[in-house]
């Protein structure tokens, strides 16, 4: 019975101090900032330079994807041109080439499209970093313990809020980041 007594007693110490720990931490305020990345990337004057040699290097890419389906294109009408006076043993084989043609194809293109998003990315690490840099600098002047985009890169909201003007650091980033700019 002792036993269960020690127990139960330090059971309710430790609950007792758990709960103690848990209003004090409670009372301590959390300050949230927010932001929209789309409005500092679009206010950006680094971003004309990044879309124009993004603009160039998909139409390069573009050009290519046109050259070869052009050529696909040009195999196939010949095949078909030539199909009547070849054997079907001929036909078989040059429909294969076709078709092994035509994944090739695909998979150039799948391979075009893996490539301008990791061109996209490293034209855009830069502006990030400096994005990332200017939160953090904001935040800790402003003594933010957090801060929150408002929306996803395709405008989609992430999280429903209210907040006072007065926590939203957009203007802020965007002032940092040009004024690092103009200085290098």
């Amino acid at each position: 019975m002792k036993n269960k007594f020690t127990m139960t007693k330090k059971f309710l110490s430790a609950f007792a101090l758990l709960m103690l720990f848990v209003t004090v931490h409670s009372q301590a305020q959390v300050r949230i900032g927010f932001m929209d990345v789309q409005t500092v990337m679009a206010e950006l004057p680094e971003m004309e330079n990044i879309r124009a040699q993004l603009d160039d290097y998909v139409q390069q890419k573009q050009q290519q994807l046109q050259d070869r389906t052009a050529s696909f294109q040009e195999e196939v009408a010949n095949y078909q041109e030539n199909r009547a006076s070849m054997s079907a043993q001929q036909q078989q084989s040059r429909e294969e080439e076709l078709a092994t043609m035509e994944e090739e194809m695909r998979t150039f293109q799948q391979s075009i499209q893996t490539e301008v998003q990791q061109y996209r990315q490293k034209l855009l690490a830069p502006i990030y970093e400096d994005i990332d840099n200017a939160i953090a600098n904001i935040a800790e002047e402003r003594g933010l313990d957090f801060v929150l985009n408002r929306a996803t890169m395709r405008g989609e909201n992430i999280v429903q809020f209210s907040a006072q003007q007065s926590l939203n650091i957009t203007d802020e980033v965007i002032s940092r980041i040009s004024s690092n700019s103009n200085q290098n």
